[in-house]
């Protein structure tokens, strides 16, 4: 029984990771190249320690080599660990703990490569009988860079953190209360102000964020449950560090908040214009969901997501 994959592209082929074993019980992290052309190259290389247990491996790509993480639910020992993987599928060194416990936990790791080191984050439970969201910077050799990062800590459930790169910070999203929440950290690890919601925080299932971005914008999706159905949102910002333009006295009028549930009122004095994520102008009284920029005398000053 295979399952919980990842994948990313490295070098010349795609690596693919999962954990492979038996309704019940043994469970073992393997590793596979796939060229571009869908070709499967190995027929599974074990890459972890052996434990009973080896869930939900996630891998990233540093230009030379992957690194893969994953945890050991059972207790010899429990906890975080990862390893290298060389371009050719085969690991190297041995495992790296990264965050040993001392009885299991589901702790589903993501992990990300930045300028020149790895974020590591996954959550595990805290004393207070919640789940806190942590980090860990590593090396491109694999030491531990300072000490784990406190993510989101608060009272509140925070889990299934991911974490992706961009060209000057690390994005880290994870659901907390059924909301989705980010946080922004410097490239060696140091938070970047506080923990933000990203999605509406109105009483709604949100679950399984999952989060990408480009050289200028991050895009953060989850599913969410309304009216007996799941469907698919998303939230479209700039990477924090880039220049972005004021947005000169809106947060004082009638303009309201960034997310909307209903109808948009724009104050009659201005020159408003809203244009959609195409960039095609819009009726602003005509809004479905989606996300719409507003321009003010030519220059965008404000992103609107409409989740109702």
């Amino acid at each position: 029984m295979s399952r919980e994959p990842d994948v990313v592209f490295g070098a010349e082929n795609y690596l693919v990771v999962w954990s492979d074993g038996t309704f019940g019980g043994a469970h073992k992290v393997q590793a596979a190249r796939v060229t571009p052309d869908g070709v499967v190259l190995d027929s599974g290389v074990f890459f972890g320690m052996d434990a009973y247990c080896e869930y939900r491996p996630a891998v990233a790509f540093d230009g030379q080599r992957f690194f893969a993480v994953w945890y050991n639910y059972d207790y010899t020992p429990a906890g975080l660990f990862g390893r290298f993987i060389s371009t050719a599928c085969q690991p190297e060194g041995h495992e790296l703990p990264i965050r040993v416990l001392t009885q299991g936990a589901l702790l589903e790791p993501d992990i990300a490569f930045g300028d020149s080191s790895y974020l590591v984050v996954w959550h595990e439970p805290s004393p207070y009988y919640d789940d806190d969201v942590y980090g860990q910077i590593v090396s491109t050799q694999g030491a531990m860079l300072g000490d784990v990062i406190p993510i989101a800590t608060g009272s509140a459930y925070q889990y299934l953190p991911r974490v992706c790169a961009g060209d000057s910070d690390f994005l880290v999203v994870w659901n907390q209360n059924y909301a989705i929440y980010g946080q922004w950290l410097s490239m060696a690890g140091e938070l970047i102000g506080t923990n933000f919601p990203i999605s509406d925080t109105a009483s709604c299932t949100r679950d399984y964020p999952a989060v990408a971005m480009n050289s200028t914008r991050c895009f953060v999706t989850w599913h969410q449950f309304n009216n007996g159905n799941y469907d698919i949102f998303g939230n479209l910002d700039t990477e924090l560090g880039l220049a972005q333009k004021p947005v000169s006295g809106l947060e004082h009028k009638a303009l309201g908040a960034t997310i909307l549930t209903g109808p948009l009122f724009l104050p009659q004095a201005q020159e408003y214009r809203v244009f959609d994520i195409t960039g095609r102008l819009v009726d602003p009284l005509c809004l479905c969901p989606g996300i719409y920029f507003i321009e003010d005398h030519g220059t965008l000053v404000r992103k609107i997501v409409k989740i109702r």
